[in-house]
């Protein structure tokens, strides 16, 4: 059974190892396993091509004749000299599949021209990324009959040698590439480590006997483990309702990197891909919006909902770059994806019972006989075919002295929608009438022509909008000029209006927060002593001695107000964890230049929130913040004097 099991190893076939034997009593080593846990079951036999004699001949005249030269199971050809490269052995293949090439082309096989050239493209990049010294799959290209595998490091010999594995095709000295994990994995990884954040406290804080504060980081814990298993899911995930780390002492906790940590300096040229971002993001916000408002009219809440949470993404993303922009940070990287939206049009302004007619402007529109463009005084009489026996009728103004006239007349008619398909059947068949006439004191007007706008259209649309030629009395013969003409309804007579559109949009291939030292999204945990107004620095990324001088005040008042929230005792310790060892690293004059550099970047941050809150509406936080960044000038200006 071993020798078996061996020599099924030694010819790379499939194993089952159900029949060996367990380890003999006794038998002690590292490498005892239970092996019942790797039967395999056999591998499906490859499938076979039937080759007729015509092109079993054919395909050895010259590579690229069909499948049976494109991988050889046989032996070595001895004539073929053995490559010691990889790029030797990719040479010899192409100058062979080249040569097939020729020759199918000089006896006209199309096909086998077609699949050599396929083939020589591929090798032309294999040679192409193995002289770059990049790794390439050599197991995905063709073999023609008789050539010896590529080699991968170790010594070719003359007999034939298993499909090398992507992992020994790496050409020699190559070093293997370590994939860069995605976004999502990134996120998996972040929120777990979260998770194992809180359990951890919560275990501290039963062993000290803080129970009360051991539920409390446990609640914290299940509630990351619902947002884990979406994220497990493929659902999006809002990295910020991820509550802080329990861990807000930086000599405890592990070394916290930036979100923006992917973003290097700005250089020249960066201010146009910013102007591009924040337009497109900002057309992003309005298509959103405007579709929300438009499903929060018709009543489709679902819908409307998630237009307004993407409005809601694109009004971060926007607010987010504005911060890149103002920390002289490099543009994030961005892809432009081809979006489908369904956009249901409609004019809610419009009761259901009601159709608007809208007559906008004439053009050119000829002068009766014996008058002129300055004699012209001319109105449109408008018919509507509903109701069948009365139908309704109404004027425009009367324009002088024009005959290009902007009479923008608009008029709200009745419809029955209950009247159904009758009603339907006669706006089909007649058109709406609009009359042209010049109008003229104690005598009957003169008819100058007439528009015939058509309305079968109403039944799946909402809006008519055409510009129409004016002909005679019968509707015939054209007489020159054109009538602009609108027809509105709040929703078309059958169906809905809507219309599947195709929109370019911008995703971020990392995700990107608005600044590294101030949370633009979730404020913490500080309160002030009079105006409730949450603290949104972060205290593990601030390096200024008076912003830290300034929350630790603010933690002290919420203490003595008789708040005893964990949180806040724990912000409190971590504010001076951070003030001691900022003074302990301005011992050192070399530091200085640094801490300089980031109050200079944490007071852009302070005052790009700052704006931000007055744009929200928010005037108390931004009075807090107003204060605090003032402290941090005379901070900044107090330390360049030094």
């Amino acid at each position: 059974q071993f020798e078996h099991a061996l020599k099924s190893l030694d010819s790379n076939q499939p194993l089952d190892l159900r029949g060996i034997p367990p380890p003999p009593p006794g038998f002690s080593s590292k490498y005892n396993i239970d092996i019942s846990q790797y039967n395999t079951q056999p591998r499906p036999p490859p499938t076979t091509t039937t080759v007729s004699p015509q092109s079993s001949v054919s395909s050895q005249s010259g590579p690229g004749g069909g499948d049976a030269q494109e991988e050889d199971e046989g032996g070595v050809d001895p004539s073929i000299p053995l490559p010691k490269t990889p790029l030797e052995a990719l040479q010899q293949r192409l100058e062979k599949y080249r040569e097939g090439l020729k020759n199918a082309q000089e006896k006209g096989e199309t096909s086998r021209a077609r699949r050599s050239t396929r083939i020589i493209k591929q090798y032309e990049t294999a040679i192409k990324m193995t002289k770059a010294g990049k790794p390439y799959d050599f197991s995905e290209l063709p073999t023609p009959p008789g050539y010896p595998p590529i080699p991968t490091g170790s010594r070719p010999t003359g007999t034939s040698q298993p499909r090398p594995n992507p992992v020994q095709s790496l050409p020699v000295g190559v070093p293997a590439i370590k994939l860069k994990p995605s976004v999502s994995d990134r996120q998996l990884q972040a929120i777990q480590e979260r998770g194992a954040e809180f359990q951890q406290a919560a275990r501290q804080a039963k062993a000290k006997g803080d129970r009360d504060k051991a539920l409390m980081y446990l609640r914290y814990y299940k509630s990351i483990q619902q947002i884990l298993q979406a994220a497990e899911g493929g659902l999006p995930v809002d990295m910020t309702q991820l509550p802080p780390s329990p861990f807000g002492d930086p000599s405890k906790a592990g070394p916290t990197k930036s979100i923006l940590s992917h973003l290097g300096p700005a250089k020249e040229g960066d201010d146009k891909t910013f102007d591009l971002i924040e337009q497109q993001l900002q057309e992003q916000i309005e298509v959103c919006t405007s579709n929300a408002d438009i499903y929060q009219q018709l009543g489709n809440i679902a819908a409307s909902s998630q237009h307004k949470n993407m409005a809601d993404q694109c009004q971060r993303d926007l607010l987010a770059i504005k911060g890149i922009r103002s920390q002289d940070l490099a543009p994030p990287k961005f892809t432009m994806e081809l979006r489908e939206f369904a956009i249901v049009h409609s004019n809610p302004g419009i009761s259901d019972k009601k159709i608007e007619i809208e007559i906008t402007r004439g053009i050119t529109i000829p002068a009766p006989s014996g008058l002129t463009e300055s004699d012209m005084n001319i109105y449109v009489e408008v018919e509507f075919p509903w109701p069948q026996d009365s139908n309704q009728k109404f004027e425009t103004d009367s324009i002088k002295g024009s005959s290009s006239p902007q009479f923008n007349g608009k008029e709200l008619l009745d419809i029955d929608r209950k009247a159904g398909r009758s009603m339907l059947r006669i706006l089909k068949r007649h058109p709406l009438k609009c009359g042209i006439y010049q109008r003229r004191t104690l005598r009957k007007d003169i008819f100058i022509g007439q528009a015939l706008v058509p309305l079968e259209s109403l039944e799946t649309k909402c809006e008519v909008h055409v510009t129409e030629d004016l002909k005679d009395e019968k509707g015939r013969k054209p007489v020159g000029g054109k009538l602009e003409v609108f027809v509105r309804l709040r929703e078309p007579l059958s169906g809905r209006d809507q219309e599947v559109k195709k929109q370019k949009w911008l995703v971020f291939q990392e995700p990107i927060a608005t600044e590294p030292s101030v949370s633009m999204l979730r404020p913490t945990a500080g309160t002030t002593g009079s105006g409730g107004v949450t603290s949104p620095i972060k205290i593990e990324q601030t390096t200024s001695l008076e912003a830290l001088k300034l929350e630790l005040s603010i933690v002290q008042s919420a203490l003595k107000a008789g708040k005893k929230d964990p949180s806040i005792i724990q912000r409190g310790q971590a504010i001076q964890s951070r003030t001691k060892l900022i003074k302990q690293k301005l011992q050192d004059p070399s530091y200085k230049r640094e801490y300089l550099t980031a109050i200079t970047r944490e007071l852009k941050a302070e005052k790009v929130f700052e704006q931000q809150l007055v744009q929200a509406g928010r005037t108390g936080e931004a009075k807090v913040v107003q204060g605090r960044r003032r402290m941090m000038e005379n901070e900044l200006s107090k330390a360049q004097k030094k």
